[in-house]
């Protein structure tokens, strides 16, 4: 449990004096990584599970956890190694802010 307090610390201390989309040579990848996680993974998801056959009530599972946002082990993972720490930090953060309201609304699409 501690660890998680660490991650969500330490990526809340890389958020001082950072600016959203602070070099425009970064956003398209950013931005095709947020649609990649919000809209491609549900989808696949959401195939995957009419191709399986599964129930409506397993579809639904596995298309709002695909949905989720994009998990602090990237920019962890990108700091330790000093690469794109500032995509992986401008994803996680757009991801957490955008997966809300994309999960609700595939959960109305879903019921």
């Amino acid at each position: 449990q501690g660890h998680v307090a660490v991650l969500l610390i330490g990526f809340g201390i890389s958020l001082v004096g950072a600016r959203l989309f602070g070099e425009s040579e970064g956003r398209a990848d950013i931005f095709a990584a947020t649609a990649t996680k919000l809209v491609v993974m549900p989808l696949v998801a959401w195939v995957l599970a009419v191709v399986t056959r599964v129930d409506a009530w397993a579809a639904f599972v596995v298309v709002i956890l695909a949905a989720l946002p994009t998990a602090q082990n990237v920019f962890v993972t990108s700091t330790r190694y000093g690469v794109a720490k500032d995509h992986a930090r401008q994803t996680v953060l757009l991801t957490t802010v955008a997966a809300i309201p994309v999960m609700i609304g595939l959960a109305g699409l879903l019921t």
